[in-house]
């Protein structure tokens, strides 16, 4: 069905102080290989000032 409908499993993370980590398990991925599905990941850190200065 993906390879026909070009599928895309999107995962967005907005992240302020703590970014927990993203994992896929292998089902997971070898299942979205398995129907042609492709991944997006995209991930955004928020700083504060206090956390901009410091860096």
């Amino acid at each position: 069905m993906a390879r026909d409908y070009g599928i895309t499993m999107e995962c967005v993370g907005h992240f302020h102080e703590y970014y927990p980590g993203f994992a896929l398990d292998a089902e997971t991925v070898r299942r979205l290989g398995e129907c042609g599905a492709s991944i997006d990941l995209d991930f955004y850190h928020y700083f504060t000032e206090k956390q901009e200065r410091e860096a």
